[in-house]
């Protein structure tokens, strides 16, 4: 048969440096869509997950190594969690409704485990592909957010406005005030492989550039958790790249300290606040924070070693009035991942939750040996973890998907196996 002929070697060189393979097809293509599902739908990051995993199961070769490649540190931390919340269901004040919620949360980590070992594997063609998805994204989502942040939400409104015409659900128009919060944080978070594509195919100013006007796209909504998190892993970044092996450390113990600071001063907030002798004049947002935070460690000193149970935090403090009109004094969760493991799997979840967060570091630092690739990822990692320092649920959904997703993006872009930078 002739060399260019199908099936020919061309053919077979081609298919093998895997620029025709289905795998980085559908990567690239939920790259693309990632900016547009976080725009308009956030919550449906998890059928965006679902998708590429059930697309990328479709390869025979994805199928014959599922699951390999993986650190094993992290998955068998992963696991112990995940084994551990499944026992704590047992006296869960709704097993029923844990049990689900807990299916759930291991069908969505068996399908980003997948994406990250599929995307491990691509070769250096496809994360040259994939580079390129990822800068037209990130040209993407920074016009969709300015156009949203410039127009009070123009383009969620029409998009919302045509699901009622065409659907039976009815959906309220969004807020202006929020109507970029969930966009904020998929934003912070996506910006670090967005910054890391653009300096490789293109140069150190146009990432930096990016990540200016992602910047700008943060601090020009309301919602101050991705600020927040866009600050600290601005900080991580710079950390990791001055200092390789231990930057990543170093914002670790910063986040420990910071949350450490945040449970021994919400107490004393509380009896300030409530005695009228604060003299700082905080957000209500902030406020509240600081009133449920010192609801849950008092819960949570009830039950310190083994917990109220996997999602526990639904029900507690519902029949308790918080200070703020038309919340109870536990909303749903804690806005704090450790105050919610604590609360809910007691220390052990605590301390499974802190070794898979070390884990996950000493994975990046030991490797990742592309310096740029090392700080991305670890930006990537600590914008995540300060908004669930602030903000979400451990357990929610979409929250859970937007993390597999990111690092699945991670994943395609960093050649695994080489040591770590000096």
């Amino acid at each position: 048969m002739p060399p260019n002929e199908p099936g020919g070697r061309a053919a077979t060189a081609w298919r093998s440096a895997g620029i025709d393979g289905a795998s980085v097809r559908v990567l690239g293509a939920g790259i693309l869509l990632y900016p547009v599902v976080a725009m308009f739908a956030p919550k449906a990051m998890v059928v965006l997950l679902g998708t590429i995993a059930f697309l990328l199961l479709l390869d025979p070769a994805n199928r014959r190594r599922a699951f390999a490649g993986l650190p094993r540190s992290v998955v068998m931390l992963v696991a112990a969690l995940a084994a551990w919340a499944l026992v704590t269901v047992v006296w869960a004040p709704s097993p029923p409704a844990s049990l689900n919620l807990w299916a759930r949360f291991g069908a969505i980590t068996l399908c980003g485990f997948f994406v990250i070992a599929s995307a491990s594997r691509l070769s250096k063609a496809d994360r040259i592909t994939l580079e390129k998805a990822l800068v037209v994204a990130a040209a993407l989502f920074v016009v969709l957010f300015g156009v949203e942040l410039f127009t009070g939400g123009f383009l969620n409104r029409h998009a919302i406005a045509v699901w009622n015409r065409l659907t039976p659900w009815e959906s309220p128009p969004p807020w202006p005030l929020t109507v970029l919060g969930r966009r904020s944080v998929a934003l912070a978070v996506f910006a670090w492989p967005c910054a890391l594509a653009l300096y490789r195919r293109h140069s150190t100013g146009w990432a930096a550039a990016f990540v200016v006007v992602a910047a700008v796209g943060v601090f020009g909504q309301n919602m101050s958790a991705s600020k927040v998190a866009f600050v600290a892993a601005m900080g991580a970044f710079a950390a990791a790249w001055v200092w390789p092996r231990y930057g990543g450390f170093a914002a670790l113990a910063a986040v420990v300290a910071t949350n450490l600071a945040l449970f021994t001063g919400s107490p004393e907030f509380v009896a300030l606040h409530r005695a009228g002798t604060m003299s700082i004049d905080l957000p209500i947002s902030w406020q509240e924070r600081f009133y449920i935070i010192d609801f849950a460690l008092g819960k949570v000193a009830g039950q310190p070693v083994f917990g109220w149970g996997f999602d526990a935090s639904r029900a507690l403090g519902q029949d308790t009035p918080g200070p703020f009109p038309g919340n109870p004094a536990l909303p749903l969760h804690p806005h704090n991942l450790w105050v919610q493991l604590w609360l809910e799997l007691g220390l052990a979840g605590v301390l499974l939750g802190l070794g898979l967060v070390f884990a996950l570091v000493r994975t990046i630092a030991a490797r990742i040996g592309d310096r740029a690739a090392a700080a991305a990822a670890l930006a990537s990692l600590f914008a995540y973890l300060v908004i669930g320092n602030i903000s979400f649920g451990v357990w929610q959904n979409w929250w859970l998907a937007l993390a597999w997703l990111n690092a699945g993006f991670l994943a395609a872009l960093i050649v695994p196996g080489k040591s770590a930078p000096r």
